[in-house]
């Protein structure tokens, strides 16, 4: 006898387990993009830095410049009788500091350099430090409510989305286990030789019935039941994890926001006028030069605080993007 047998599972398990694989390859999916928000966060978060410290490093080039000439001035002023040694040698020490400040700052630029090549994804080998951004720090208000991010997140942020899915997968395969005690098939077709003749011909179909569900079987269900049930909490301790990230993140933009609207509207402006009406008193005799450092120095403060806070709001709207899982700039498109 001569025989072709192919045993079938029970219909509904080929379903199931298209269905499982189906949303395995969406988890996937997920995965790659939960990595592909990180990185390009890593990135933003690099970008913004390297563009804050190019612009403390231009501060700190003007601050030098601005310290050298005052300096020159002190030395006149003290040369022909009218400045004081004490004034002379707080002029030397603020151009001392000014130089120091400004060797600082280009070593923080090196460095907020490397760490953005490393977020590209550069090696030692491709490594430069010789390129300047020509972007710059811009502050760009978005309208977006804490709501709005909590259901958007529900609905696009990846580790959401791949805790649905492998609570989708755990319940696939609790019916996979469940279809256990369902029988197989077995379809046969043969070729019998008897008694020297050869033209006998048949088919058979055969039903194989799970005799031991008890034991194995149910022993299956079971561990897909507690799996379904680990998957369900899972979910929720995600979406609870996402929506307090979510919140912190929301509240640290809102915060940044803030103190960035005071630097542009009120403290900066403010600080560059009395710099301005401090260097014209200066120069008309009308100031002493420890009032003039005084306005100065006020002014470096408020530019590079302007500056750090800049970079922190940009630095929020990439955190918060990364966990919402979208651009901002999309979402008002």
């Amino acid at each position: 006898t001569l025989a072709i047998s192919q045993a079938f599972e029970f219909p509904t398990n080929y379903f199931l387990k298209g269905s499982k694989f189906s949303k395995e390859e969406e988890s996937a999916v997920q995965q790659y993009a939960l990595k592909e928000r990180q990185i390009i966060a890593e990135v933003k978060t690099a970008y913004y830095k390297m563009l804050s410290k190019q612009s403390l490093v231009m501060y700190a080039k003007e601050n030098l410049v601005i310290s050298e000439d005052f300096f020159r001035k002190a030395q006149i002023r003290f040369n022909v009788g009218e400045g004081t040694n004490i004034e002379q040698l707080t002029a030397k020490v603020q151009l001392s500091e000014a130089k120091n400040e400004l060797e600082i700052a280009r070593n923080e630029l090196k460095t907020s350099s490397a760490e953005l090549n490393y977020a590209l994804g550069y090696g030692y080998n491709f490594y430069t430090s010789d390129f300047n951004l020509t972007d710059s720090l811009v502050y760009k208000e978005y309208t977006i409510a804490l709501d709005d991010i909590y259901t958007l997140t529900d609905s696009i942020n990846p580790r959401i989305q791949i805790a649905k899915l492998n609570n989708s997968i755990a319940s696939v395969e609790k019916s996979i286990a469940w279809s256990s005690l369902l029988p197989n098939f077995n379809l046969a077709y043969f070729k019998q030789s008897r008694d020297g003749i050869n033209d006998f011909y048949g088919a058979s179909l055969g039903v194989s019935v799970p005799l031991w569900f008890l034991f194995d079987q149910r022993g299956a269900i079971q561990e897909a039941g507690a799996n379904e049930s680990i998957s369900e909490a899972l979910l929720v301790q995600t979406k609870n994890e996402i929506s307090l990230l979510a919140k912190n993140a929301f509240t640290e933009y809102t915060n940044n926001k803030q103190q960035l609207k005071i630097y542009i509207e009120d403290i900066l402006p403010q600080a560059e006028e009395v710099y301005r009406a401090a260097t014209k008193s200066y120069d008309a005799g009308e100031l002493s030069y420890l009032e003039f450092m005084q306005s100065k120095q006020m002014l470096i403060n408020a530019q590079e605080s302007s500056v750090n806070a800049l970079f922190n709001y940009n630095r929020s709207i990439a955190a918060l993007e990364e966990i919402i899982g979208i651009n901002l700039n999309e979402l008002e498109n």
